[in-house]
């Protein structure tokens, strides 16, 4: 559908690169659009602006992890990824903007000027973070999400299909099982927070504002009558959250995955997907005023499904 253009020598790719891979795959398939940008970071993309006449679509990769590395320096950065959207559109205008791809780590590291070390035995490459298998992982999943799909993006791409930096572990399992200690076979909580976003294809992201967005936060998808809402506790600390979505009629269904249920949604996504009743973190909400309240435990990420009234 799309290829993205990147030279070896380029932070940011020229026009004369992108002229000569017009020229030449335009014979392959005239409808693929032709983009461009950078391999690396938003800052890159910046500093040498892409030549945007010559684009069909323009790019650029995020992380959140390239000078803090912390739990709450991770949260923060969910709200500024929607600061980078916005001053790309300074320079690019109207063209399409694509965020490839989105990832825990750094990928590699554009200053480098030399191959990275190996790590030592029994430890993880720097492109590895643990956390892609946690529960906050699938939290700041769903503020990515959030915030870039609020944004005036055409396409998000995230993480690997498989392994420790992917959606799911591969049969095989970890090269370091002794540091990275996941299932074989099984997929990361963030394989849910994903399956939720995608079960409302061709619908339409809401606005939605957290009143504590290093603490909470979530999104609204609408999709004909159907509302789902999409919350995770990014914290450490069980918090109590009050839900307003005017127009919403009740109950809500709440589906709940955190500490008690984990284990199930990683490795039987499929009938976790379809379990009921409350002992499974499956309940309903009744509603007053288009509000609801819900206790969630730490970590956790919650998605109600309910209805609009007529």
């Amino acid at each position: 559908a799309r290829w993205l253009i990147f030279h070896v020598d380029e932070m940011s790719t020229t026009r004369k690169w992108v002229d000569l891979a017009r020229k030449h795959l335009v014979t392959y398939d005239s409808e693929a659009g032709i983009g461009a940008g950078t391999n690396a970071y938003f800052t890159e993309l910046n500093r040498e602006r892409p030549p945007v006449d010559a684009l069909d679509l323009s790019c650029y990769s995020l992380n959140p992890q390239v000078h803090a590395f912390d739990q709450a320096s991770l949260v923060e950065t969910l709200e500024a990824q929607s600061w980078t959207v916005a001053g790309a559109r300074g320079f690019v205008g109207e063209l399409p903007l694509a965020v490839s791809p989105v990832t825990l780590r750094p990928r590699f590291n554009p200053n480098a000027t030399g191959p990275e070390p190996d790590p030592d035995p029994g430890e993880l490459p720097s492109r590895v973070d643990v956390r892609q298998m946690s529960l906050l992982g699938a939290g700041w999943t769903l503020g990515s999400l959030k915030y870039l799909s609020q944004s005036a993006v055409q396409s998000l791409t995230y993480f690997e299909t498989t392994g420790w930096r992917g959606v799911m572990e591969t049969e095989k399992g970890s090269p370091v099982p002794e540091r990275f200690r996941s299932v074989p076979g099984s997929v990361f909580p963030l394989f849910h927070v994903l399956a939720d976003f995608g079960g409302m294809a061709g619908g339409r992201i809401l606005p939605c504002e957290s009143s504590e967005t290093l603490h909470m936060d979530g999104m609204v998808l609408k999709k004909g009558k159907w509302v789902r809402i999409l919350l995770a506790n990014l914290t450490v600390e069980s918090q109590w959250v009050t839900v307003v979505c005017p127009g919403l009629a009740g109950p809500v269904r709440v589906e709940a995955m955190d500490e008690t249920n984990v284990a199930q949604a990683i490795q039987a996504p499929e009938a976790f997907r379809l379990r009921r009743g409350e002992a499974n973190g499956v309940f309903e909400a009744e509603l007053s005023d288009g509000a609801f309240g819900l206790f969630l435990n730490p970590y956790a990420v919650v998605c109600v499904k309910g209805i609009m009234a007529e």
